[in-house]
């Protein structure tokens, strides 16, 4: 792998306690870390020498300003970051949200997907979610790449290694030419809707950008629980800063009869397909895209709630190695094939506070 090294750091993560960074430079060195806020002050270095890597910062003070400066022989990088507002109360519920794994066959990537390696990915986050004490498992759509039955074979035993319960919606790429047998018989019904905690979750195929009578129905059902979580593939709500590549439209049809009433109970929307860090906010409704493991960001979002809201963090795939590479892989193919679509700056969102959030109650 030929990596053009400029000196590259950028948070990956951050919370009310924790930052995560991760790094490319020039030379193989060890890290100085300098790390001070108004009232404290941390100094620190990597373990190892490298080039390519991460390092978390941990035991931060929430809502707090600090200034981190890495230097490795006579260079230096300073970075200012604000930790997140503290959780109030207990942990409510702890969920993931996992979308477009595009488990593939191919040996060869293609535009920054890393096609060759999206079994061993997506394998790598359930083992690590197994450690976590989560609720659920949310997949939002495109689980397959071209949805043949050896994709279909090889995502189902991946999933049953999971300790969790998992509820994924169909993706374009799932349901070939509207061919639905597969999904039916490796994971049920197309659509579904069930209470966990406190929480009603719609499972919704938005797969052909459509949404039919059985989908608008459930999601105008009067909610009994506190707030709904609503899991699909194609965007239900338009945003402007989503608006590279031929899929970036949201569903056509369709969603005009439920946002009212979901405005008025409080609603989360997942949606994948486009694997861009965007938000849309329409009085209590919220629309959260959602990165993808096989292509830059590649991770998925770890999700918890508290009595103040529903904090959300960016979790990268394990290896920042395949990270860096899809990265670049994707910047040269937006030269290449003239599609801006795979730029790094445009998947990465505005900052990291597009990828680690608060959506308050």
């Amino acid at each position: 792998m030929i990596i053009n090294r400029s000196n590259i750091f950028q948070i990956v993560s951050i919370s009310w306690n924790e930052v995560l960074f991760s790094f490319l430079i020039d030379k193989y060195a060890f890290l100085k870390i300098e790390c001070r806020s108004r009232s404290s002050l941390f100094k620190t270095e990597t373990g190892e020498a490298a080039s390519i890597g991460r390092i978390a910062l941990c035991n931060l003070i929430p809502d707090t300003e600090y200034e981190v400066i890495f230097s490795w022989g006579k260079k230096k990088k300073k970075i200012l970051f604000h930790t997140l507002p503290g959780p109030q109360g207990k942990c409510r519920s702890e969920f993931v949200v996992i979308a477009d794994p595009h488990i593939s066959e191919k040996k060869e990537n293609r535009k920054g997907r890393l096609f060759a390696e999206s079994a061993l990915l997506l394998q790598g986050i359930i083992s690590e979610l197994n450690n976590r004490n989560i609720d659920f498992i949310l997949i939002a759509g495109d689980l397959t790449n071209t949805g043949g039955v050896n994709e279909y074979k090889k995502i189902d035993s991946i999933l049953k290694i999971s300790k969790h319960k998992i509820l994924a919606v169909p993706g374009d790429h799932d349901l070939p030419g509207g061919e639905t047998r597969a999904w039916r018989h490796y994971f049920g019904p197309l659509q579904w809707s069930l209470n966990i905690k406190d929480f009603r979750i719609i499972g919704i195929n938005s797969a052909a950008k459509t949404l039919d009578k059985t989908a608008v129905s459930m999601l105008n059902k009067k909610n009994q629980m506190t707030y709904s979580l609503i899991l699909t593939h194609v965007a239900l709500l338009p945003n402007p800063a989503c608006n590279r590549g031929g899929k970036s439209d949201p569903v056509l049809t369709g969603n005009e009869y439920f946002l009212k009433k979901l405005k008025s109970g409080g609603a989360l929307i997942y949606a994948g397909h486009q694997n861009i860090p965007l938000r849309t906010e329409i009085d209590r409704l919220q629309q959260i895209n959602v990165p993808q493991p096989s292509q830059y960001l590649c991770g998925y979002y770890l999700v918890r709630r508290f009595n103040n809201g529903f904090y959300h963090t960016f979790m990268p795939v394990e290896s920042e190695i395949l990270r860096q590479y899809s990265r670049i892989e994707g910047d040269l193919a937006a030269k290449f094939y003239h599609e801006n679509q795979w730029q790094s700056a445009y998947r990465e969102g505005c900052d990291a506070y597009a990828r680690n959030f608060v959506i308050r109650e």
